[in-house]
């Protein structure tokens, strides 16, 4: 059989976490609208961020909250080496008491993410988009319809422009929007835009933050795949993030290794299969220097995973790759002469 037509394939790209990828079949989606979603202060700028910043192409950025650190930003993607350029909308400047509504920003938005030199697209975020309708309206009045609206209408559009870009030798494009998990007056919770991110986006990934180290701020955040085109959903996904650093790949990759059994947390530090890799608050010590080698265990640990299925064998790997293994070995080997003499 031969499928006629002028189609493209499902293709993903690595993210640089371990857990995410996994729990996406292999990889981030391509050509997609992904929805991140979850309550205040649970890592989902930081992660659109890094995943924009695999991008083979410029980023846009539409924010409506107020709020975005573009130090914060330059910092992510400058440790990501990104090599292109970031358009913050509306790239015009807006004249004298002009106000900016939110649909003419939906239109560019659009319309930028459509043009072939753009490899990515930020939302952030959909819960505070306001109507036209509702900045002339009085206060209290309900306007969440109009709201859903225009959600319905991003979400739409993000599809034809993803899938329609020209010319089609254009790298792939992927949209990431953000969303608020927000409290449904008894009703369990929900996000801005009703129906329209379960039916439309390819892939809904909702985060919360797990835990929180008192002695520097770092985060633990959880997460799990409630909706995915392309493969299974209910994957379960852990990042690490580090206060005015974002989140990082080899701490997360700590995580990773913890939750499948590879190595275990202590007091006095990580171990694996015996060796000591470090306390820590000393890894993200490293991490913030953006240092390589403590996390090569970590590493080698989960793609040894990935070939064998074993925990055990996997920590052995990681533990090899440490290049703490052979100190560990030359001591015992010093103590044992030293009896024996």
């Amino acid at each position: 059989m031969k499928i006629h037509g002028d189609y493209p394939p499902v293709t993903r790209f690595q993210s640089g976490f371990w857990s995410v990828d996994r729990s996406l079949s292999g990889g981030v989606p391509e050509r997609a609208a992904i929805e991140l979603f979850g309550w205040s202060q649970s890592g989902k700028t930081s992660l659109a961020i890094k995943l924009a910043s695999k991008a083979a192409g410029d980023i846009a950025i539409a924010e409506t909250e107020n709020r975005f650190n573009l130090e914060y930003l330059k910092e992510n993607l400058k440790a990501a080496e990104f090599k292109h350029d970031v358009y913050m909308l509306p790239i015009r400047k807006l004249k004298k008491d002009e106000i900016l509504l939110h649909e003419d920003l939906i239109k560019e938005f659009l319309d930028t993410m459509a043009l072939p030199e753009f490899g990515a697209g930020i939302w952030d975020s959909l819960g505070a988009i306001v109507s036209e309708a509702d900045l002339e309206g009085r206060p209290g009045e309900g306007f969440g319809t109009e709201r859903a609206k225009l959600v319905w209408h991003i979400y739409r559009h993000a599809a034809y422009v993803l899938l329609r870009r020209r010319p089609r030798s254009a790298p792939p494009a992927n949209i990431y929007l953000l969303n608020h998990q927000m409290e449904a007056m008894g009703r369990g919770t929900k996000t801005a835009g009703g129906r329209g991110p379960e039916y439309l986006s390819t892939a809904r990934l909702k985060m919360w933050a797990h835990k929180k180290r008192p002695e520097d701020g770092c985060l633990e955040i959880k997460g799990k795949v409630v909706k995915a085109t392309y493969g299974p959903i209910g994957g379960d996904f852990e990042l690490f993030l580090i206060p005015n650093y974002g989140l990082h790949e080899g701490m997360s990759a700590m995580l990773d290794c913890s939750t499948m059994k590879i190595c275990k947390r202590q007091p006095n530090g990580v171990m694996m299969d015996g060796v000591n890799l470090g306390r820590i608050g000393t890894l993200v010590g490293a991490a913030r220097k953006n240092q390589v080698a403590p996390f090569k265990a970590f590493y080698k640990a989960l793609a040894a995973f990935d070939a064998t299925g074993d925990p055990t064998k996997a920590a052995v790997a990681g533990a090899n790759a440490s290049g703490k293994r052979k100190g560990t070995a030359k001591k015992k080997k010093n103590g044992r002469r030293k009896k024996n003499a």
